[in-house]
């Protein structure tokens, strides 16, 4: 199965356990996946949670 399938089909836990065994040549390509889901979630996040804007210090530095 490649990444994207075993994304698509299994639990996120399930999925990092069989990636690991994957071939070294399919890895790169796992993590690219594991990144655009992230920050897909993250853009969601941003957009859901704080689209009146962030108050957190860390986004706002002096």
């Amino acid at each position: 199965m490649t990444p994207v399938i075993l994304f698509k089909t299994e639990t996120f836990e399930i999925t990092i356990n069989k990636i690991k065994n994957l071939a070294d040549s399919k890895l790169r390509n796992s993590f690219v996946i594991i990144l655009s889901i992230f920050k897909t979630a993250d853009i969601f996040r941003r957009e859901a949670v704080h689209k009146n804007g962030c108050n957190h210090e860390w986004h706002n530095p002096d």
